[in-house]
């Protein structure tokens, strides 16, 4: 597996590559959160609440990358035979998935930086909370919602249905994650389910960490995340299919 390692960084610089290459893509990539940073800020939330702003943005950009961008990707990729290519190689094939986690958690880190850059920049906003923490728990976040993306991949049959899925899981994200309405206002039910569903916990602990107010609550939502990653990434690598 080490020997492989370097194979995985080479082809996440690859597919970083063609990323960057597409500039319209690339542009969106960024100006997409920063609009919806900054729309926050005017819309979502209020001066006493603006410290959530940076966070729950990365939260469901993160969101946005694995069940959008990643899905489609590997979609398209499978229909264009470059798929087809990687299993013809000696590598073996989580080469090709964790080369492709690697390039969305780099691009991933770079919106987080440029968020904060404007939060900070725009609005004063500094992270209260310890910033290694919040890198791991955007780590974790990333991880999971990638396993999202290589499963919606796996089940597509199309870039178009890909994107549907990825449309309805997004949706579906936005509302359970508690960004939209609170918990309190919805019905017993679905504030007792939403919880054990990733999205809620990945916006709920990324605020933690960034403000500093830590509860009780942050080893449930961690464990939660971590149990969502690991069935994720199984159900991805066993279920990718390589070709139409």
């Amino acid at each position: 597996m080490i020997r492989h390692l370097p194979a995985v960084w080479n082809l996440a610089v690859l597919e970083m590559k063609v990323y960057v290459r597409d500039w319209l893509g690339f542009f969106w990539a960024i100006a997409f959160p920063l609009g919806v940073l900054l729309a926050g800020f005017f819309f979502w939330f209020p001066p006493q609440a603006r410290q959530f702003a940076v966070p729950g943005t990365l939260g469901m950009y993160i969101i946005a990358t694995g069940v959008f961008s990643l899905s489609i990707g590997v979609t398209e990729a499978r229909k264009n035979g470059t798929l087809k290519t990687y299993q013809a190689s000696p590598l073996p094939g989580w080469v090709y998935i964790a080369a492709q986690m690697l390039d969305r958690t780099l691009i991933i880190l770079v919106i987080t930086v440029v968020l904060g850059l404007l939060g900070y920049l725009a609005y004063g906003l500094t992270p209260d909370g310890n910033l290694w923490a919040f890198g791991t728990v955007a780590l974790l976040a990333t991880v999971t919602m990638l396993g999202f993306g290589f499963l919606i991949a796996a089940v597509a049959g199309s870039a178009q249905a890909a994107g549907s899925l990825g449309a309805l899981l997004f949706f579906f994200a936005y509302f359970a994650s508690g960004t939209v309405i609170s918990l309190d206002k919805l019905p017993h039910l679905l504030r007792t389910v939403f919880p054990y569903f990733p999205f809620l916990p990945l916006v709920h602990t990324l605020s933690m960490v960034w403000t500093g107010l830590v509860d009780e609550q942050i080893w449930r939502h961690l464990a939660v995340l971590a149990g969502w990653a690991a069935l994720l990434s199984l159900l991805a690598t066993r279920r990718l299919r390589w070709g139409p």
